[in-house]
């Protein structure tokens, strides 16, 4: 099995958490995975067997390229044969920044890309597609030069969210970069999808469940 996490120039930090590469070279056995919320956003490329999905209680086969959005809940995988992914794990904000999606439209959801995000996307997708693996992160890089933005309050918000593990209320992360809770609830909204109460709990839980991995 390979697995290879690469993390991302400085650059463009701001944008990408990580960029990542699972192989099982050729095994076959199926295996039934729980995915956990962490808080970031993923686009996918499975260039190996289908998945099936299970998010809302249903099994669903998954399409080959994927927007992930945020998650409140846990959802199942579970791979049909060999698994091939390639996955760029973006920022909270990246996708509204990027792409333009309004976020709220994704909480919950794992959406085969379509119509002008495709279209958007497409640079992405080939670069996971026909690009080298050994160097996926100055790739990614070189294809998110050119849309980088100075960071905004949505971005200032999530980064002091994450840099204090979740453990901060409302009205604290407001008051850290000067505007009232109601114009954050707006901001999260698009730019995020869920409300700041509820991404400072996920990112708080998330690294609580990597303490408890970790032993």
């Amino acid at each position: 099995m390979i697995y290879n996490t690469y993390e991302p120039p400085i650059t463009i930090q701001h944008y990408v958490k990580s960029i990542w590469h699972i192989d099982s070279e050729g095994e076959k056995s199926v295996t039934r995975q729980k995915i956990i919320p962490d808080g970031y956003l993923e686009i996918i490329l499975h260039y190996g067997d289908p998945y099936r999905i299970n998010i809302d209680g249903c099994w669903r086969t998954q399409s080959k390229y994927l927007l992930a959005g945020q998650l409140t809940h846990h959802f199942y995988l579970e791979n049909t044969g060999h698994s091939g992914m390639i996955g760029i794990k973006f920022m909270p904000t990246a996708l509204h920044d990027l792409f333009g999606i309004e976020m709220y439209t994704l909480v919950n959801k794992v959406v085969e890309m379509s119509g002008a995000i495709e279209l958007k996307a497409q640079p992405f997708i080939d670069f996971l597609l026909y690009g080298s693996f050994q160097e996926l992160d100055i790739q990614v890089e070189s294809l998110l030069k050119p849309l980088l933005k100075t960071p905004n309050r949505s971005h200032q918000a999530v980064d002091l969210i994450i840099r204090k593990k979740g453990l901060l209320s409302v009205s604290q992360v407001a008051k850290e970069i000067s505007i009232s809770e109601r114009q954050l609830e707006r901001l999260f909204k698009r730019s995020v999808g869920l409300t700041p109460k509820r991404f400072c709990r996920i990112i708080r839980f998330a690294h609580i469940f990597k303490l408890v991995e970790s032993g």
